[in-house]
């Protein structure tokens, strides 16, 4: 059915942004992950690095271990929607994570903030919107009985006989990990 794929990939985008969207329930704009102070790069040493390996049970001394008095601590800071960014503020005197080392930890999170993953969700259902299907032409050649409004209308309100374009399939390659995903989508 030529609806299954894009309904299976507007729901897995929808839940990705749902869950982004948590972070930033309420009156806030969407909180910024970063570190503690934001924006470093060779992040200080947590005051509580000896404690927070002792707690885990880790030997300071084993060499397993090397930098596990690197702890690094990443916050979220927020503002109101109608204050600029300068006046974001720190949430809470409680972390979003502690991460050993935390540079490479760092980057990741930073790179994975609620409001890019809002932002991105948002921008791959708008390709979906602009990749609608529309009944094929009866004289078009081709295994569907649909095709793509964008990549194949041939005249009128009729398409192509291709079924999906390479965009949305390429849209849900993305997802290919997830339950639901079928192969004959492949791109």
């Amino acid at each position: 059915m030529s609806d299954d794929l894009v309904t299976w990939l507007r729901a897995e985008i929808l839940a990705d942004k749902a869950a982004a969207e948590i972070i930033s329930d309420g009156g806030f704009a969407p909180e910024r992950w970063d570190s503690e102070p934001p924006g470093e790069v060779n992040l200080p040493r947590l005051p509580q690095a000896d404690a927070i390996t002792a707690a885990l049970g880790i030997n300071p001394h084993d060499e397993a271990f090397p930098r596990h008095e690197h702890w690094t601590e990443l916050v979220s800071w927020e503002r109101e929607n109608d204050e600029p960014e300068s006046a974001r503020v720190r949430e809470s005197d409680l972390p979003v994570a502690i991460v050993n080392d935390g540079r490479r930890e760092a980057d990741h999170i930073r790179r994975h903030d609620p409001r890019f993953a809002v932002a991105d969700c948002e921008a791959k259902l708008a390709i979906l919107d602009e990749h609608t299907h529309a009944p094929a032409d009866l004289d078009s050649e081709g295994s569907a009985d649909f095709g793509c409004r964008t990549c194949h209308m041939v005249h009128d309100e009729f398409t192509a006989a291709a079924g999906w374009c390479k965009t949305v399939r390429l849209l849900a390659s993305g997802y290919q990990h997830r339950p639901g995903y079928q192969e004959e989508w492949k791109p």
